[in-house]
């Protein structure tokens, strides 16, 4: 479901001083406001967690991974990095594992150096 309206500070500063001050039950809270029992709910649970009333803007998208995970994959990746005796050992692997012949994987091979020197 789409997000509606934000509810504005004044409203969810009576929110809580209805919960803190007069004690009152969310149910009670809604019908009192007019507005949905689970909006009351949420704005107290926040004002709860954080002891603020206005809603925290976040500065873009979260990351997916944490910060140590991301570092070590890069770390990772960067020692990954093939000397050109390596590469030799790979490609020969491949072919092992390939249903190509030598002929045609050396005329890949030499494309790529030309390639390379363009």
């Amino acid at each position: 479901m789409g997000k509606g309206k934000e509810t504005s500070l004044d409203l969810r500063q009576k929110v809580i001083d209805l919960k803190k001050k007069e004690h009152l039950g969310y149910k009670s809270i809604a019908k009192k406001l007019n507005m949905p029992l689970s909006t009351v709910r949420s704005i107290v649970k926040k004002y709860d967690s954080t002891g603020l009333v206005e809603n925290i803007r976040r500065t873009g998208r979260p990351q997916k991974l944490p910060d140590g995970v991301q570092q070590y994959l890069l770390t990772q990746v960067m020692k990954e990095k093939h000397s050109p005796a390596e590469e030799e050992d790979e490609e020969q692997r491949v072919l092992d594992t390939a249903e190509v012949t030598t002929a045609t994987a050396d005329r890949c091979a030499d494309l790529d150096h030309s390639k390379a020197r363009e």
